[in-house]
C-alpha cells in the first residue's frame, strides 16, 4: 500500500490530480489492500475513559478506510513549510517506538531515516510533496493499527490514538467546515491552515517549533495521567481552536 500511494503521489505532484479523483484512488487502493491483508482491519474500538469496547466487525472495512484517508489527508495538509510534516511524523514514529518499549528495530530504522529526511528537507535540499507524505503517513497508519492490535504495544485505547494525532486532525476538520461554509470544495487548497496563521506572526523556525510543541502537549499529558482522557481531548480542542481564533483575529487587525 505505501508504495502504491507513493506512486499516486508522484503522479499527483506532476499532474495535479483532481481532488475527487485522488480521494477515490486513495480509497480504492486502501480497500484493495485490506482485501489482501484483512489483519489490518480495525475490528474493535476500546474506549478507556468509558471502560467500554465496541465491536465494529460489520463496518470494519469502511471504518479502517475512513481512518487512513483522514490521517493521510490531515498529514498532507501539514506539508506547508519545510520540516513541519517530517517533524510531526517523527513525533508519531517516536511515540510508536516508545509504546513497544524500544523493542521495534523496524520502527527505529524509520526514525533514523526520517531524521535524515528532516535535515535535508529543512535545509531545502529536497521537498516532500504528496509522494513523500503519502508514503510515510500510510506506513505510520498501518503500523499504528498493528500496534493497537498487538499484545506487545502499550497503545490500547482510541483516546490515546486520537490525542496523539489530534492537532492536524482538528485543523483539517476546521478547514473542511470553513471551506464548505464558503461553498468551496473541502479539499481545495488554501492558505488558511494553522501553520499559515502562525507564519503571519512568526518566522519559519518559530512556527515549526510552536506547532511541534503543541503536537507534543497531548501525548505528554496523556502519559502523565493527570487528566481524564475525555476531558484532556476536550481541553486540548478548546485551547487549539481558541489559539486559532486569536491568530485569525490578530491577522485581521494587522491588515
Amino acid at each position: 500500500l505505501p508504495l502504491v500511494l507513493f506512486f499516486v503521489g508522484i503522479y499527483d505532484d506532476a499532474k495535479n490530480l483532481n481532488a475527487n479523483l485522488k480521494l477515490f484512488i486513495l480509497g480504492l487502493s486502501i480497500y484493495l489492500f485490506l482485501i489482501l491483508f484483512p489483519e489490518f482491519k480495525i475490528n474493535r474500538l476500546n474506549f478507556l475513559s468509558l471502560n467500554n469496547e465496541i465491536n465494529i466487525l460489520k463496518i470494519n472495512t469502511f471504518f479502517t478506510i475512513l481512518c487512513l484517508l483522514l490521517f493521510i489527508n490531515a498529514s498532507n495538509m501539514t506539508d506547508g513549510i519545510d520540516g513541519l510534516f517530517l517533524g510531526i511524523i517523527l513525533v508519531y514514529f517516536s511515540y510508536l517506538f516508545l509504546s513497544y518499549n524500544f523493542q521495534e528495530k523496524f520502527i527505529f530504522s524509520i526514525i533514523v531515516m526520517v531524521l535524515f529526511l528532516l535535515f535535508f528537507n529543512y535545509k531545502k535540499i529536497f521537498f516532500m510533496g504528496d509522494s513523500g507524505v503519502f508514503l510515510l503517513s500510510s506506513i505510520f497508519g498501518l503500523l499504528l493499527i498493528k500496534s493497537y492490535k498487538s499484545n506487545f504495544s502499550s497503545i490500547k485505547s482510541i483516546e490515546e490514538i486520537f490525542i496523539l494525532l489530534m492537532i492536524p486532525g482538528l485543523d483539517m476538520f476546521r478547514l473542511f467546515i470553513e471551506r464548505i461554509l464558503r461553498k468551496n470544495h473541502p479539499f481545495k487548497p488554501d492558505r488558511n491552515h494553522f501553520h499559515h496563521l502562525l507564519l503571519k506572526k512568526f518566522n519559519d523556525k518559530e512556527t515549526l517549533l510552536i506547532y511541534l510543541l503543541i503536537v507534543l502537549i497531548g501525548p505528554v499529558l496523556f502519559q502523565l495521567k493527570i487528566l481524564n482522557e475525555a476531558f484532556l481531548i476536550l481541553l486540548i480542542s478548546v485551547i487549539f481552536y481558541f489559539i486559532t481564533y486569536i491568530l485569525k483575529k490578530f491577522n485581521k487587525i494587522k491588515k
